[in-house]
């Protein structure tokens, strides 16, 4: 019998004459919950679904379980235990135009900030200490945009969004109107480790590639850089070198699950590496989660494709601007819905 949440895709039988491809039903059983948030927008700490969100831009998780939420118009970097509570771990008008955010092996998290607008306080990379301390990492004294290299308030961004780290304590930071990829090692030193700048979807090494208004990133283990680069509708991967290909996906948006360029994502946002060994993409344009394997093969894994909140299965859930992704060592999803949601919300495979 086929289970109801169960998603179609391919797989292998082995059969006495050989391997035969067959469109089979992979056995996704799993459910899509709220860890937090009740769905009005504001500024409240507290259990669960008592708690209240403005627009959770950014998620990341730590080792011990705790999700971190970069609150963008409440200006505040929030902290949920593993069972649901919510607190406040940084308020300040620093944090203005907060977007991405990342767990360190310490305890803090890194975090941008990011805006339109003009202000000191934008275009910056900044530590958030276990006690809510903030310090600057890179970024203009003046929130001034830019591309330049550097150590510490040297460097410049153009509109920094997601940010990772790696197993080295190195950040690297999804530039995305600059259409770069920047690397900050631990002594605050930035560099361009791929991309020239110039808009357009080309492979190729360090300044010869060139993205789309990249937006979400992450890191393994090796140093490899897994990009959601938004503005092409496709997945990227980063060699530790800068060596820039095409992982999944093409420039032409939609939505096809499938084989490398066969692929097709609407707009994806965050991605995040699970425990699993594969990568899941938060597509807003299509409120679905996406799952990439590393050699570029693109399953849906969440979400009926409705803007709406529901929970329920993994095949009837829907998500309304489902952006941030993160993943903890259990295999749990954590997305920051931040449309008209303001939730937290949970896959459980």
């Amino acid at each position: 019998s086929i289970p109801a949440n169960a998603y179609s895709a391919p797989f292998t039988l082995q059969q006495p004459g050989g391997a035969v491809q067959l469109i089979g039903f992979v056995n996704l059983q799993g459910t899509v919950g709220t860890l937090a948030g009740s769905g009005a927008s504001g500024y409240r700490d507290g259990p669960g679904n008592l708690a209240l969100f403005a627009a959770p831009k950014g998620v990341a998780v730590d080792a011990d379980g705790n999700v971190y939420v970069a609150d963008r118009w409440n200006l505040r970097v929030r902290k949920i235990t593993p069972d649901g509570t919510v607190s406040t771990l940084a308020s300040s008008s620093l944090l203005r135009g907060l977007s991405g955010i990342a767990a360190d092996s310490d305890g803090s998290v890194v975090i941008t900030t990011s805006d339109n607008s003009t202000f000191p306080e934008n275009n910056k990379v900044w530590r958030v200490s276990p006690t809510g301390q903030i310090t600057a990492i890179a970024g203009d004294t003046g929130g001034a945009a830019g591309s330049a290299d550097g150590v510490g308030n040297a460097a410049r961004f153009n509109e920094p969004y997601e940010v990772a780290i790696d197993s080295q304590r190195n950040i690297y930071v999804a530039d995305m109107t600059g259409c770069r990829i920047r690397k900050i090692l631990p002594d605050g030193t930035v560099s361009t480790l791929a991309g020239n700048g110039v808009p357009d979807l080309v492979d190729g090494s360090g300044l010869a590639a060139s993205f789309r208004y990249p937006y979400g990133l992450v890191a393994d283990a090796s140093g490899d850089v897994y990009v959601a680069d938004r503005g092409n509708s496709c997945i990227r991967k980063v060699s530790p070198g800068g060596a820039v290909t095409t992982l999944a996906g093409t420039n032409v948006q939609g939505y096809v699950d499938g084989d490398g360029s066969n692929a097709r994502f609407s707009s994806p946002y965050g991605i995040t590496l699970a425990s699993d060994g594969n990568l899941y993409v938060a597509d807003p344009g299509i409120e679905r989660i996406r799952r990439v394997t590393l050699n570029g093969t693109v399953t849906t894994v969440a979400g009926s494709g409705i803007s709406n909140t529901v929970d329920g299965s993994l095949a009837i859930a829907e998500f309304a601007g489902v952006r941030a992704i993160a993943a903890d060592s259990r295999g749990h999803l954590y997305v920051g819905d931040w449309g008209e949601a303001n939730r937290i919300r949970v896959v459980t495979p």
